[in-house]
């Protein structure tokens, strides 16, 4: 199929067309709540208790006839069995090659699916592919020829700060895991409802920035994790103490890179962005001006100039891909996150001691019972106002960032 887009000429190899919607059409409505309903079917197959057996060898799987596969949605009922799990494949009768049968492979199907789970999901046990990436880091690291230079240019760094800075590259997965936790959290029976959607990108930041940052970047963390992450990089001190990698992963300096800033100049990042965007759909600046415009903004706001686009404007996929008015909601969401963590304290002040023994439920269930399962049904500051017991400003943000670097930098 080819489509057309601003003058511009792409071609799709398979459309399937617009998906179902609920939308009041009988048609269409039961179209999308047959599939919905077939993914909470074949959910249940995951289960370790499930008992049923799969033979997966090619016996029993693949050779699934050309004229089998659905052409519509109203196709896919005979194409996939709806209860048991699988599809229309016949399997072989013999391997082409050999002529031989083939043996049978008898298998758990809760065993099965949940490999098959695991591995397109990247489940935290997983290797690559499809893709541990700490596995691959770890190799690399440990590579006598590998020239240690962060992002290939400048001095080398020492082992301690080149895994510091590496793991936290990584462990944007932290980031990603908070927005996880809040689409996990809302109500599965009101999907496709306000309900069972999250209020708005702010709150949604909130979550990402409150694990990546209240929980990440805390001594309690580290204190529990030091051990693994030292086991993880064999060339560091033995005697490597939580307190070096809590002040390492919490230095506060310009950047010239908003995902790799600190949490005190992060926010500058956003006012360069947000600036910029204003003036940019005011009609004020062109975008040939952006690059010019964009490092005197970063050296107005962080004193420091790109020596490139790639570190300058062509940094982040957001106005590239038409999200212009993103940005701020980084900095809603890290105001939102540190007054939600501080009434979270308030309630249960041994969440940072549960932090340090590895336990992270408290504040996930707190997270859950006070933003998550409230889907859309609140304005976002009035969600805000009901779950902190005081509307959304900047004061525990700046109290949280005051005590924090107090005690890193002795101030």
């Amino acid at each position: 199929t080819t489509f057309t887009r601003d003058g511009n000429i792409y071609n799709v190899y398979h459309d399937p067309g617009t998906p179902p919607e609920l939308d009041g059409n009988q048609e269409t409505d039961e179209d999308y709540i047959n599939s919905f309903a077939m993914v909470s079917v074949w959910g249940s197959h995951l289960s370790k208790d499930d008992g049923v057996m799969w033979d997966i060898s090619p016996n029993s799987i693949g050779n699934v006839s050309e004229e089998s596969y659905p052409e519509n949605l109203s196709d896919y009922d005979s194409f996939y069995d709806y209860y048991n799990g699988g599809d229309s494949g016949m399997g072989y009768s013999s391997n082409p090659i050999t002529n031989q049968s083939y043996e049978t492979q008898e298998v758990l199907r809760g065993d099965y699916t949940r490999v098959l789970a695991e591995f397109w999901a990247d489940g935290p046990d997983s290797e690559t592919p499809p893709g541990h990436w700490f596995v691959l880091l770890n190799g690399i690291s440990d590579n006598p020829l590998l020239e240690k230079k962060f992002q290939g240019t400048g001095d080398e760094l020492s082992n301690l700060e080149w895994d510091v800075k590496y793991y936290f590259n990584l462990s944007g997965v932290m980031h990603e895991t908070g927005h996880g936790t809040y689409e996990q959290g809302l109500l599965h029976e009101h999907e496709g409802t306000p309900m069972g959607q999250a209020v708005s990108l702010g709150v949604h930041e909130s979550q990402s920035r409150m694990w990546e940052n209240m929980v990440g970047r805390s001594r309690e963390f580290w204190h529990y994790y030091i051990e693994e992450f030292k086991s993880c990089f064999n060339h560091l001190p033995s005697d490597l103490s939580v307190d070096t990698v809590h002040r390492a992963v919490n230095t506060v300096q310009p950047s010239l890179i908003r995902v790799e800033s600190d949490e005190a100049t992060y926010n500058l990042h956003i006012m360069v962005r947000y600036e910029i965007e204003k003036q940019l759909v005011n009609g004020n600046i062109k975008v040939g001006d952006l690059p010019e415009f964009w490092n005197s903004k970063m050296e107005e706001y962080l004193g420091v100039t790109p020596p490139n686009d790639t570190k300058g404007v062509l940094q982040d996929i957001h106005w590239s891909m038409g999200a212009i008015g993103y940005f701020p909601t980084y900095t809603l969401g890290n105001l939102y996150a540190a007054q939600l963590y501080a009434a979270a304290l308030a309630d249960d002040s041994s969440i940072p001691d549960k932090i340090a023994k590895g336990e992270f439920r408290v504040l996930l269930d707190w997270m859950r019972s006070h933003i998550h399962v409230h889907g859309s049904k609140l304005l976002p500051a009035d969600l805000m106002t009901q779950a902190t017991g005081k509307e959304p400003s900047s004061d525990d943000f700046v109290t949280y960032l005051q005590s924090k670097y107090t005690k890193i930098y002795n101030l």
